[in-house]
This record gives structure tokens, C-alpha cells and sequence, in this order.
């Protein structure tokens, strides 16, 4: 699929609102509810930028999907650890859109000194499952009933990703905002390459 990645900006809201909104309504895939308003969206998209990428693959001017990164839980301890999130437009299922968000969004979480990447998915979700399955993510948890959305209590698993060996004392992660350019620059463009020229 013709493209490229770069990073997401506010400006990108209504694009990205656009990909995620029928998630809300349609399916299970997010337990979110209500679609935020645009505003609202953009507001998330620059606080995650402070600290964690939040990539886009964008063709001839329409963004096919995205990708990002957040906290997985509030108390320090889990600093290490971070939980992805991808939705794609469905035009863009089954180009490797996907492959390429994620590929460059755990390279750069390496590089930041993550320790572990987590993907939160509803069950069951066959195409979700088996795509974090081909990224290296193994199951680790599985809670049934946790939620409930659409008239159905509906089961989440748990996908964990080791992003290093576990060292004896954990660097500091280093925020997004504070990577070098040029290394975010050639993680993007190498990636952005790979599909391309599929």
C-alpha cells in the first residue's frame, strides 16, 4: 500500500475520529462507549505525544490507520510497562499497515527503554489475536466477563511483548518528546519503506 508513516499531530483529529468512531458504535473492540468529540481527540493525541509515540500511516492525504502507545497502569512500578493500541480504516485491513505501525511503535518503545508492551484485546477477536501473535506478543492473561457492552458481558485477553532482557536495575524510559529526530525520522522512513515497496 502507497504511503508513509510519520507521527500524528492534533491537526489529525478529525481523520482519526473518523477510523475510531465506528469502533465505538459498532463493536466491542473498544469498551468505550460514546465517540469523544473532536476536540476531545485532539486533546488525547497531544497528551499521549508527551510521552509516547502515536504513529499514523497516511496515503495521497488520507490517514488508512494508527497506532500509540500509553501508560499500562498509574503506580510507578509499572513505568516499564506500556499498552498498544491500533485501529485501521477498512480499506487498510490486510495491506501490512498494521505490520508497519506496530513494527516501528515497538522499535521506537525499544529505544525509549521499555521493558514490556501489552496489547488489551476483547474476546473473541480472531484477527486481533492472531496479528499479535505474528508481532511476538504471547497470551499472558484472560479475564472473562470483565465488561459489558452491547446487551453481552464480553471476555479480555491479555497479549504481553518483551521489548528486552529484563535488566537487574531498569534505566529510566526516555519520553517520545525527548528521542532524537533522527532516529524517529529513520524508523519511520525504514518502515514506512518495507510496505511500500511490497
Amino acid at each position: 500500500m502507497l504511503g508513509g508513516l510519520r507521527v500524528a499531530t492534533v491537526a489529525d483529529a478529525a481523520q482519526l475520529l473518523a477510523i475510531y468512531g465506528p469502533y465505538v458504535l459498532n463493536t466491542t473492540v473498544t469498551f468505550e462507549t460514546q465517540v469523544p468529540t473532536e476536540q476531545a481527540f485532539a486533546g488525547r493525541i497531544a497528551g499521549t505525544l508527551a510521552q509516547f509515540p502515536y504513529l499514523v500511516w497516511e496515503s495521497a492525504g488520507e490517514i488508512a490507520g494508527y497506532a500509540y502507545a500509553h501508560r499500562f497502569a498509574e503506580r510507578a512500578a509499572y513505568d516499564w510497562a506500556a499498552e498498544a493500541s491500533i485501529y485501521l480504516a477498512p480499506a487498510a485491513q490486510g495491506t501490512g499497515v498494521a505490520q508497519c505501525l506496530y513494527g516501528a511503535l515497538i522499535e521506537l518503545m525499544q529505544a525509549m527503554n521499555y521493558a514490556h508492551l501489552y496489547g488489551i484485546i476483547t474476546h473473541p477477536n480472531p484477527r486481533s489475536e492472531s496479528f499479535h501473535k505474528s508481532m511476538g506478543f504471547e497470551l499472558t492473561a484472560y479475564l472473562p466477563n470483565v465488561g459489558y457492552k452491547m446487551n453481552r458481558w464480553v471476555d479480555v485477553v491479555y497479549y504481553r511483548l518483551p521489548l528486552c532482557p529484563l535488566p537487574t536495575r531498569p534505566v529510566n524510559v526516555i519520553p517520545f518528546a525527548n528521542l532524537p529526530q533522527r532516529l524517529v525520522r529513520r524508523v519511520l522512513m525504514d518502515r514506512s519503506a518495507a510496505v511500500s515497496h511490497e
